[in-house]
């Protein structure tokens, strides 16, 4: 839409982000995404960019590699259990806990995780991924994934 002041981007369904997202984003940066969105939509030219970090924040989804049913003492516990776990977002808001039968790529749950940097949270990752899998009962996906490549197994097997 052309205005008086400047040619403007009208949207009508916008979206930033959703989810573990806006945590992770106010995480990694001291900054709420959507003061930013509403500053930008009400056409300010004032709003900051995030500071630059040095430390890495990301949101992991714990994903059952293949179909089955959870335990039934399944339990997140060691996600509560472990310092740089900042949130998490448990099985109820992802229609899931102990018992529920579980689809092979379903959102069991999901955890925002911060550390120094990216290795180190690929660590802790990996760690809180191997600790789960045996209290939730079904093998999990871990590790990085390349098309074309078998997927990771969180267990090592």
């Amino acid at each position: 839409m052309v205005t008086e002041r400047d040619p403007v981007l009208v949207e009508f369904n916008p979206r930033v982000m959703g989810g573990g997202l806006p945590t992770a984003y106010h995480l990694a940066t001291g900054q709420e995404v959507y003061a930013a969105l509403l500053a930008i939509l009400a056409g300010s030219d004032d709003f900051p960019a995030p500071p630059p970090r040095v430390d890495c924040t990301a949101v992991r989804v714990v994903i059952p590699r293949e179909a089955g049913r959870l335990s039934p003492d399944a339990t997140l516990a060691p996600l509560v259990q472990h310092p740089s776990v900042k949130e998490i977002i448990g099985f109820g808001e992802n229609h899931t806990g102990p018992g529920s039968e579980v689809a092979r790529g379903q959102a069991l749950a999901r955890f925002i995780v911060q550390e120094a940097d990216q290795a180190a949270l690929e660590r802790t990752s990996e760690h809180l991924l191997r600790r789960l899998e045996p209290l939730l009962g079904v093998p999990l996906m871990a590790g990085r994934y390349s098309p074309g490549q078998p997927v990771p197994r969180a267990g090592g097997r």
